[in-house]
């Protein structure tokens, strides 16, 4: 079947935090034929992330009320699908969130997994239940970020894992912004920067971070530690860095717009989550070739390199790890290999358009 038109994909995931979801729908809208394909957004918030830049490639952005305001809400999604799209892709954290599939009407649905197992209780996990049920029957095409993600959602049926993806080039390692960075910052390049990129949330655990540093601090006092995000827990943090005398050793950069810089400043990366789906931020990392203990939440599918080690949430063994990193620091090169880069570019950006756009045409029949 051929549309002889563009198809039209409608979007949904998008807030006003920078999260994984919004960084994976941009970095599709940089990359996709905007010739063929006609990508629009549901979005939450007053503010949603990168609104100008999608609209400059011609997205339209349409607000959706608070889902506890439920007539509205169903309202405003039943409207904009009977606007004559061809595909609903909904980007998912939860099986909780199925009701979009309840309105989706005759339109084809991509149901899209963006996170890992994080309910507790007896009402989110029967709620989670109540949703996956939907999730199994209604999309027509099932995609997971990773193995985790897909089975959290999913359960037991089938789907396709579709990694996260980043536009490799950009992430690669610079000296010159190594060293316009942490001049900004007053920091000596022989200074031992610890980084850590997330919002700040529970999930991204920063309590274990902050102990975990003010040990490694005790034997190695010139070390910083730079946390880049924001987020609802900002204050009990700065709190517990005061507590830990850490405040002029820890710095809290906020939301950072020139990632691939701030990976170059830094020495290694800390991802300690307790839950995630893919994390993109250690694929980012490994690219600019840079040293990165995960814990356990983080899944295989985002470690390509031998670069990022995954480690149980103990602080000794992360301790081991920082200490290794730090006395070998100077043997680096933070350039890869020709291994390496065959392996980072499994998970280039373009690939990753050209693959879903693919996807779309087939769920299409075109």
């Amino acid at each position: 079947m051929s549309l002889n038109r563009k198809i039209r994909v409608l979007h949904m995931g998008i807030d006003d935090r920078r999260g994984g979801i919004e960084t994976f729908l941009v970095e599709l809208a940089r990359n996709i034929d905007w010739n063929s394909f006609q990508f629009d957004f549901f979005c939450y918030g007053n503010n949603p992330a990168y609104a100008e830049e999608l609209k400059s490639y011609g997205a339209r952005l349409i607000s959706l009320p608070n889902r506890r305001n439920f007539v509205a809400y169903r309202n405003a999604i039943r409207t904009s699908l009977d606007d004559g799209y061809d595909i609903l892709h909904l980007h998912k954290n939860s099986p909780a969130d199925f009701l979009p599939l309840l309105w989706s009407g005759k339109t084809k649905v991509v149901a899209h997994s963006h996170n890992g197992e994080h309910s507790s209780g007896l009402i989110d996990k029967t709620v989670n239940s109540i949703g996956r049920h939907f999730f199994s029957k209604k999309p027509d095409l099932k995609l997971a970020c990773s193995k985790p993600a897909g089975e959290w959602l999913f359960g037991n049926d089938d789907f396709i894992v579709f990694p996260n993806s980043v536009n490799v080039k950009d992430y690669f390692y610079s000296e010159t912004s190594r060293v316009k960075v942490r001049y900004e910052w007053g920091i000596d390049d022989s200074e031992f920067v610890i980084g850590a990129v997330g919002r700040l949330v529970e999930q991204k655990n920063y309590p274990f971070l902050l102990s975990l540093f003010s040990e490694f601090h005790a034997s190695h006092p010139s070390c910083v530690l730079a946390i880049a995000g924001e987020g609802e827990l900002r204050q009990p943090i700065e709190s517990e860095i005061q507590k830990l005398g850490l405040q002029d050793s820890v710095r809290i950069l906020g939301r950072y717009d020139d990632m691939p810089a701030l990976y170059s400043a830094f020495d290694c990366l800390c991802v300690p989550s307790v839950y995630e789906g893919f994390s993109f931020v250690t694929l980012e990392a490994q690219v600019s070739g840079l040293f990165t203990v995960v814990s356990p939440a983080v899944p295989d599918e985002a470690i390509v390199t031998a670069r990022a080690v995954k480690k149980e949430l103990d602080r000794s063994v992360w301790l081991a790890e920082l200490d290794s990193c730090y006395n070998h620091l100077n043997k680096v090169e933070r350039s890869l290999t020709e291994d390496e880069l065959s392996s980072v570019n499994c998970y280039d950006v373009k690939t990753a358009a050209s693959k879903l756009m693919g996807m779309y045409e087939k769920v299409l029949g075109c």
